[in-house]
């Protein structure tokens, strides 16, 4: 007790403030998701000593995050928690909120209870994640649209949400629709979107979002289905400069049409893989890395391929072509070769060692093979020492001889591929 009250003394209260602020802050996922690992921090503040206690209670931004997980809860455990979250909200007081709502499968009178709690304070949301069990988008609608949303940026979606119960929302420009409630949350141009992301959508739907959209900068999702005719025509959306796709069925002549299709003068980033019921995209060298790819050749910076199978004499050529590109990342390539299932990546790997202009302006080289234990690395680490030892002070100006290229080794299911 003694050195809790030194410590009271001899630190000022706002000292004490930014140190609570910072240890209870909200992790990041890559794709910008919040992770609310530390959402009892400022209750656990408060259990330290009544000092403490009084600096978390006085702290708004402390409050500032909110997850609510009510899925398995019922009408008394909902009437209990109302009240508390009211409270945490009043601690809130103007702070811009970030809330995760995991709402219940049943619906309610104490659910919209609920939801018109948080709604009150609708002026002050930033970030919105949402996972709502089918039946609830009418529920949400009805009580969200007429609800101004002037800070809203960030919304994740799990289940189904129209996207009329965001209509004040002015300033959305990020939404993320996990699953297959991409079509219910359309239309898209009411929100000045930057980035889109979707669990699952057709190709039809993926060029509309392009034509609705025409200032995204970013998309990733799953495409699923076929492409009619009509559906290839040439689109040119200026402002995407990173794309993520993933194949979710063996369309192989789609796939590669649609990407054909699309002109990105501005594209820097492309990741190209396929979910396990994909059989196979078709990247030949001549239908895909020797042509869409070789469209981007001078100016895309990042690459990600896989999981996928690939030739490797397709993938070198297809880098051969790219001397802009700086980050590539390689993950689970099974090498198509007749009579072979081993994926020793041989002539890449000399290329890497004995080449000066392969891949010129290469900067980090990440490699992943989770077919592999995790005990058991990717075999090409073999050749890491060769190819940490190849590029030199005068082919590689920008990095030190003694690492030339940064080598990232992905562990298995130790991170989202992208």
């Amino acid at each position: 007790m003694a050195d809790s009250q030194l410590i009271h003394d001899t630190l000022p209260v706002e000292v004490l403030q930014e140190i609570f602020i910072l240890t209870s802050s909200i992790e990041t996922q890559r794709n910008g998701r919040l992770l609310f690992r530390n959402r009892f921090c400022p209750l656990n503040f408060g259990r330290i000593c009544k000092a403490w206690r009084a600096i978390a209670w006085s702290t708004p931004s402390l409050w500032s995050a909110l997850e609510i997980s009510a899925a398995g809860d019922s009408d008394k455990n909902l009437e209990t928690n109302i009240p508390l979250v009211q409270e945490w909200l009043d601690r809130a007081k103007t702070c811009p909120l970030s809330i995760s709502l995991s709402s219940p499968s049943h619906l309610s009178d104490k659910c919209d209870v609920l939801v018109r709690t948080l709604v009150a304070c609708s002026k002050t949301w930033i970030y919105m994640d949402l996972c709502l069990p089918f039946g609830w988008s009418f529920n949400i609608r009805n009580i969200m649209a007429s609800s101004e949303m002037p800070l809203l940026q960030t919304l994740f979606i799990e289940g189904h949400a129209s996207s009329h119960a965001f209509s004040g929302a002015k300033a959305l420009s990020k939404v993320v629709i996990a699953g297959q409630g991409y079509h219910s949350f359309c239309p898209l141009q009411r929100f000045p979107l930057a980035f889109l992301g979707s669990g699952s959508l057709t190709y039809g739907e993926f060029r509309n979002a392009l034509v609705m959209v025409p200032r995204l900068r970013v998309f990733e999702g799953t495409i699923f289905g076929s492409a009619r005719d009509e559906e290839n025509t040439s689109l040119q959306p200026h402002h995407l400069s990173e794309l993520s796709i993933r194949q979710g069925r063996p369309q192989t002549a789609d796939f590669v049409a649609l990407l054909h299709s699309i002109r990105l003068p501005s594209l820097s980033t492309l990741r190209l893989s396929q979910t396990d019921s994909a059989m196979d995209l078709g990247l030949t060298t001549d239908s895909f890395l020797g042509g869409v790819l070789n469209r981007w050749k001078c100016q895309l910076t990042t690459l990600m391929l896989g999981p996928m199978t690939l030739p490797e004499e397709g993938l070198i050529h297809a880098l051969n072509a790219l001397p802009t590109l700086r980050h590539l990342t390689l993950i689970d390539l099974r090498k198509c070769l007749r009579g072979s299932t081993e994926a020793r990546w041989l002539d890449l790997s000399h290329l890497l060692y004995t080449s000066s202009t392969f891949l010129p302006s290469l900067d980090t080289l990440r490699l992943g093979e989770f077919d592999y234990p995790s005990n058991f690395p990717p075999r090409m680490t073999i050749f890491f020492e060769r190819i940490k030892a190849f590029r030199t002070v005068e082919n590689f100006p920008l990095r030190s001889s003694d690492l030339p290229f940064k080598i990232v080794l992905l562990q298995r299911y130790s991170e989202k591929w992208w």
